[in-house]
């Protein structure tokens, strides 16, 4: 829009902004009188009448600028750069957004919107900034649906009619933001703004709306390199990587990149995106990292092959070749430990010699190696690697690492401008170092969103040292409320030696019912399965009764034994129950999965019924696995969560 430029002066009872608000029915807080005395003068080519409206549809700055532009060479017949008018308004934007801040406002709900003759019977979008004839302004006003809820509104207009009115009750002006991300003429073009896109929608779910401070921080943070988020258990971070994407995809040029570990949590980012954001779902991509690795190699010609009965045969190949010299491999664990082991350290750590791996902190595992099986480990990784080429496959480790290799020889074109990289708990290092390629440490290029845990994940700088991503200063923890982290820590603590999360906290009773931001969190102890049973079905037709739609109520397993038998249960009892592998969400069923496949969804009551009692070969990494998905597990809860806990000694 750089060639743009303001021409001709418009009458001024052409952009009369106040009348098509009041007709509209709109709430305006603040209105700043344009002054104009000549309107040939330079001076007055800015002058404007700024308006902060409040609808359903979100929190409007409204600028109305009484020029009509033209393309133009610059200087032949233009007096004002189009791109000026348009930065100053974002930065008058900017500080609304700051001062909504204070009342949770997600910054996603205000839009800065240019009203002129830039584009007479046509509505574009600049960057964040929204332009539009007079004609269409109240039709841009509801181009995102129905976002709002009537409460929220009625909290915003106070909020700003206290804060911009001064001492004589007159309107005051609302200060400019610091301007962290400036509109740059040469990478942004006009685009035709789809006003239905999102129309058809209902209201935004309130965490869309509304954002905890702590959380508020990061969706809006500058960051001068890659930066580290970690999500403590009860906090939805789904929510923080969907509004940090809109916000960034709203004001940064070139395309975005999410991930996430599973594809089902790819599809509830990106189904959360188009509701929070149409307008910038076009220049947002998601993806699982393997998926993405997959695409990079295809693109290039790069041949690979990836069959899961064919690894499966192949280690066990490389298993017996070693077994067979009697290396007692056993003597640590059972094959699938020690393939965990070559896969999650070696591989997933891009490890290319001995040494590299004797140095190696393993932080990702929990079961302790002896040093003497290092060198043991090793070999069979070399041998399982033989067995791999000998039959011309290659598992997903194999495809991230040519994936980031080939990009280290050739970056990609075009490039990303942002990546936001979900569940990195999940991801080998080898997955962050090929997206950490994409953007290197250019500021808000990469942000890592993970789990808090105390003693699980590389959540510290050595660790992400080792991965080869500098976060120094740039680490940053959501912390739960008292309920879900209460309800996590009752989990995690299955060793008494165990730490919780360090956001934990242990109130004084075992058996209670706590609150978190309003929403209860229940946790009752049974003396037996069957008491517990009995006790989670009176919870939920206690929530069914109360007008709880059956598709919003959840049952999250410990695995897919205890699955099976809740699912015969409620079935038993005349409830309606979604079949294994339906959709999440169907209507007038209740969702019954193990913990595995639930992650990445949210329903509006989740149940998390007790895992199974804790068998000795459990007390490593698959026990800790599991603890790691039921805190996931937990976050999906949007109103109630409902934790089972058996405890024989309350018999």
């Amino acid at each position: 829009m750089s060639d743009w430029y303001a021409i001709r002066p418009i009458p001024m009872d052409q952009l009369d902004i106040a009348g098509i608000l009041s007709s509209a029915d709109v709430a305006v807080v603040h209105r700043r009188r344009p002054a104009i005395t000549e309107r040939t003068e330079h001076a007055n080519a800015r002058a404007k009448g700024l308006h902060l409206a409040v609808t359903d549809g979100g929190v409007f700055v409204i600028e109305a600028c009484p020029w009509r532009w033209r393309r133009s060479d610059r200087g032949a017949l233009g007096i004002l750069d189009a791109d000026a008018a348009v930065a100053e308004l974002a930065r008058d934007a900017d500080g609304v957004e700051e001062v909504l801040a204070g009342v949770g406002l997600s910054p996603n709900e205000i839009r800065p919107v240019l009203v002129s003759g830039y584009a007479e019977g046509a509505a574009f979008t600049y960057g964040r900034v929204w332009l539009a004839g007079p004609e269409r302004l109240e039709e841009v006003l509801h181009a995102g649906g129905l976002r709002l809820s009537d409460h929220l509104q009625s909290t915003v207009l106070e909020h700003l009619a206290a804060l911009y009115t001064d001492k004589t009750g007159e309107p005051s002006d609302p200060p400019q933001g610091p301007g962290d991300y400036p509109l740059d003429p040469d990478e942004w073009n006009p685009k035709p703004l789809l006003v239905a896109s999102a129309a058809t929608h209902g209201r935004l779910e309130s965490w869309m709306q509304r954002i905890p401070r702590d959380q508020m921080k990061v969706v809006r943070s500058s960051n001068r390199g890659p930066a580290l988020v970690r999500a403590a258990p009860g906090v939805a971070a789904h929510a923080v990587v969907v509004q940090r994407s809109a916000y960034l995809a709203d004001r940064l040029p070139g395309r975005i990149l999410v991930t996430a570990a599973s594809q089902v949590r790819v599809d509830v980012l990106a189904s959360e995106h188009r509701r929070l954001s149409p307008t910038t779902l076009e220049r947002v991509d998601f993806a699982t990292v393997h998926g993405f690795a997959l695409q990079i190699l295809a693109d290039r010609g790069i041949a690979c092959s990836v069959d899961e009965l064919g690894l499966e045969s192949a280690f066990r190949r490389a298993w017996s070749r070693l077994d067979g010299l009697g290396l007692g491999l056993g003597s640590w664990g059972p094959p699938e430990r020690w393939r965990q082991e070559i896969l999650g350290v070696v591989k997933g750590g891009g490890l290319a010699s001995f040494e590299q791996y004797q140095r190696s902190s393993r932080a990702r595992r929990s079961a302790l190696l002896p040093g003497a099986h290092r060198r043991e480990a090793w070999d069979l990784h070399l041998a399982y690697a033989e067995e791999l080429a000998r039959s011309g496959l290659h598992d997903w480790y194999d495809v991230v690492l040519l994936a980031r290799d080939s990009l280290r020889a050739q970056p990609l074109e075009p490039g990303y401008r942002a990546v936001i990289a979900d569940e990195v708990d999940d991801a080998p290092p080898v997955a962050l170092q090929l997206l950490h390629r994409l953007v290197g440490d250019r500021p808000d290029g990469l942000l890592l969103v993970g789990g808090a845990f105390a003693d699980e994940g590389p959540d510290d700088v050595a660790v992400w040292g080792e991965v080869g991503i500098d976060i120094s200063g740039r680490s940053s923890e959501v912390r739960a409320v008292t309920g879900v982290s209460y309800a996590a820590s009752r989990i995690w603590r299955v060793d008494e030696d165990r730490r919780p999360p360090r956001s934990s906290s242990t109130p004084a009773s075992t058996d209670t019912d706590t609150d978190w931001d309003g929403k209860p969190v229940r946790h009752d102890v049974a003396a037996d399965r069957d008491d517990h049973d009995r006790q989670l079905l009176a919870r939920l037709r206690e929530d069914l009764a109360e007008g709880v739609p059956s598709e919003e109520i959840a049952l999250l397993c410990p695995n897919d034994r205890l699955a099976t038998h809740y699912r015969r249960l409620l079935s038993n009892e005349g409830l309606p129950v979604a079949e294994p592998g339906a959709p999440a969400n169907l209507p007038g069923c209740i969702t019954v999965a193990p913990v595995s496949r639930g992650r990445g969804r949210s329903y509006d009551v989740v149940f998390i019924p007790a895992d199974d009692p804790v068998r000795p070969l459990q007390r490593t990494d698959q026990m800790s696995r599991g603890r790691t998905e039921r805190f996931a597990a937990m976050t999906a809860a949007r109103e109630r969560l409902w934790v089972g806990t058996v405890d024989p000694s309350r018999g």
